[in-house]
């Protein structure tokens, strides 16, 4: 938390609104970005970002492109990691528990269910970077080159991009959070 810029400030239902004024205001004095979200699985960033992941495990999963591909589609189009270095990053501990809570939580919708491609990984003790083997190899005796065609990438980074703006668009519909706070969390 000291690492991260933004706060994800989470009223209950009970919570008084001149609370929730004090906290932005205290949390903003400590140099941190502040939003506000309703009380929801994965608030704000949690929830929008799971396309980030899932739409990638589906691309891959559908033969569409390996990974470094995918990945590289998205880094270079603005992203400061692809998806799969990403949750290699985080963890498949974390990140797969976090995409399991997040699909029972919300009725077992299916755009938030968990990949089994994933779960093989955790399952298998591949939790990422932090045990030197996930989607990648991190024990450095693999390669992992992505495919040179800058049409395949950006067919890759419009579909993840689409399912992540769709995704922001229903966090907002639903009220969870304004367009302010999640284009700032975003």
């Amino acid at each position: 938390p000291v690492l991260m810029k933004l706060v994800e400030v989470v009223p209950a239902i009970q919570t008084n609104q001149e609370m929730v004024k004090f906290v932005k205001e205290l949390i903003t004095s400590w140099g941190k970005t502040v939003v506000v979200a309703k009380d929801t699985p994965g608030f704000i960033v949690n929830k929008v970002a799971r396309p980030y992941y899932s739409e990638a495990i589906r691309i891959l999963e559908e033969g569409i492109a390996d990974i470094a591909t995918i990945d590289s589609a998205m880094t270079q189009n603005g992203f400061k990691m692809g998806p799969f270095t990403l949750m290699d990053f985080i963890g498949h501990d974390v990140n797969y528990r976090v995409t399991e809570s997040v699909w029972k939580s919300f009725f077992y919708d299916s755009k938030y269910r968990p990949s089994f491609t994933q779960l093989r990984l955790l399952e298998a003790g591949y939790l990422g970077k932090k045990s030197g083997k996930g989607f990648y190899n991190y024990n450095g005796d693999e390669q992992n080159l992505a495919l040179d065609d800058e049409k395949l990438k950006q067919t890759i980074f419009m579909r993840i991009i689409s399912m992540l703006i769709n995704e922001a668009a229903d966090t907002v519909w639903m009220q969870i959070c304004n367009t302010e706070d999640v284009e700032l969390a975003m």
